[in-house]
């Protein structure tokens, strides 16, 4: 702990200096992500779930309810704000998000003072609400503000952050009970969720300054030069027309996907006419030896002639492929399903099956956060040499066998708490320290036009757990907790598949290509 409290403030302040996060975007959303994660690590992460189990005298049913209302909402208003954000600009959908931020918390603080399910019911579906307006505008826009081949490390840096955010609430929560009594009471678990919820405030004002036009234009995401000689300006003034036109008229008249929904040339009919010669095809002439027969200006350009590849090229808008983002996703939302199964349940496990107080389990947190921040980091560094899906697999394959793990030892009768408690932070860093390699393969295959669309199905994830919450409550209380853990593991296995399948068949790119 001491150690990380003075590795990461000294690697944030190196980090952050970089150009990848100079753009105004990056700047705040860093800032929304830690206190939004600040404020969340205090009023739902493992306080919230015990005021209920306190209030319910002991219903993980109804701990399941609340959240899984909020990821029902989530999931239904999710896709429609991704729609609108790519069609519209996101500034405005982001200033609506801050105003339903706001009235979510006023919402919560009320039904908690009053001690009301019904009301904490209808303040999660109010959380609800607020992610799926909020998550694929913000995550669009930071991914339209962040130069490509630098995503995963930007991102990755996010994931970081959002870890030490989570790991400073528990932190906050733990001074409190040292202040008012180490005790799980429905007074102290009060206090630390109000002051969780008064700091949501800050995220949802920032929302406000987010803007559409600090994000990047098309040559500046790709690192182009748009004054490199009159050769090569007059060669990709035709080729990236359509797309920089596209992202015009997106950012700054709110005009919707007319030039999204075009039929693109094909790739052989737009060599054609680059070259000038109709009559002769370029694709049927990509071997080297054929190269003599191009202009000079094509043969001293640096253009890739692959459509096959369903990217965009050098030669403009080629059709991209669903498949490798659909891939990812439905891998993220397999794990979110199972995660969701347990992930509200775990501080019932160290509450009653290891008899934990509530200080104790704030220092599990906290260092179960800040590991998984130093783990996206390190995920994404050992991500360029092994490649991202092999990072994904080997971290996720580790965090699902010491699940297992936990729950053999508990099987057993092995109830030394610090030993299941490290147990417990292995498994949390290496399940979620590569999510940010997730995110970066989808943004990469995705064009800027798609992105709040893809970001509201990548939302899903954490929808999906939020939504599977439920099940897991009702199986806690029928079958044990134990078993929910059971079927955690053998789901989060499952949901490896997709990764493994374009790991397998090298569908995923290195960064950068």
């Amino acid at each position: 702990f001491v150690y990380s409290s003075r590795l990461i403030p000294k690697m944030a302040l190196r980090i952050f200096k970089g150009p990848e996060f100079q753009n105004l975007n990056v700047k705040l959303t860093m800032w929304y992500t830690f206190f939004l994660y600040l404020s969340r690590g205090m009023y739902n992460q493992n306080i919230l779930s015990a005021y209920i189990y306190i209030l319910t005298d002991g219903s993980n049913t109804k701990i399941g309810l609340v959240t899984g209302l909020r990821g029902l909402v989530q999931v239904l208003i999710g896709p429609l704000c991704g729609y609108f954000a790519d069609k519209y600009k996101r500034a405005i959908i982001l200033r609506i998000a801050g105003v339903l931020g706001l009235i979510a918390a006023v919402i919560m603080i009320v039904a908690l003072w009053i001690q009301s399910y019904t009301l904490l019911c209808i303040a999660g579906m109010s959380w609800g609400l607020f992610g799926g307006v909020s998550n694929s505008s913000v995550e669009a826009l930071f991914a339209d503000s962040v130069p490509n081949g630098s995503r995963s490390k930007v991102f990755s840096y996010k994931s970081a952050l959002t870890k030490v955010a989570n790991a400073a609430g528990p932190a906050l929560s733990l001074i409190l009970f040292l202040i008012l009594g180490d005790k799980w009471t429905s007074g102290t678990c009060l206090a630390a969720l109000t002051v969780g919820l008064a700091l949501s405030a800050v995220p949802s004002a920032l929302l406000f300054f987010l803007h559409d036009r600090h994000a990047l234009t098309a040559a500046a995401a790709t690192g182009r030069s748009e004054s490199k000689g009159s050769t090569q300006a007059d060669l990709k003034q035709p080729l990236l027309e359509d797309e920089s036109q596209a992202d015009t008229e997106e950012d700054e008249a709110d005009d919707s996907s007319c030039a999204a929904e075009e039929d693109v040339l094909p790739a052989s009919k737009q060599v054609e006419a680059i070259s000038g010669q109709s009559g002769r095809s370029m694709l049927e002439e990509r071997s080297p030896s054929s190269m003599g027969k191009l202009p000079t200006s094509i043969q001293d350009s640096n253009l890739s002639f692959k459509p096959k590849e369903n990217q965009y090229t050098a030669l403009g808008k080629v059709k991209y492929s669903n498949y490798i983002p659909a891939m990812v996703v439905t891998g993220d939302i397999l794990a979110g399903i199972a995660s969701g199964m347990s992930i509200k349940f775990f501080p019932i496990f160290f509450k009653q099956n290891l008899s934990l107080s509530p200080v104790e389990v704030q220092t599990i947190y906290i260092f179960s956060n800040l590991l998984t921040s130093l783990t996206s980091i390190v995920a994404q560094r050992f991500s360029k040499r092994a490649g991202r899906g092999v990072t994904i697999l080997l971290s996720k394959g580790l965090g699902i066998s010491f699940l297992v793990m936990i729950c053999l030892l508990s099987y057993y009768g092995f109830e030394r708490a610090g030993i299941l408690g490290m147990v417990f932070v292995f498994r949390t860093a290496l399940m979620n320290g590569t999510k940010a390699l997730s995110r970066s393969i989808i943004m990469d295959q995705v064009p800027k036009r798609h992105r709040a669309k893809w970001s509201s199905l990548e939302a899903f994830n954490t929808a999906s757990w939020s939504g599977s919450a439920f099940l897991g409550g009702v199986l806690v209380d029928r079958a044990g907790i134990l078993n929910n853990f059971y079927v955690t593991s053998a789901l989060q296995a499952c949901a490896l598949v997709p990764v493994f399948t374009l790991t397998a068949t090298g569908k995923i790119p290195r960064e950068g290509n």
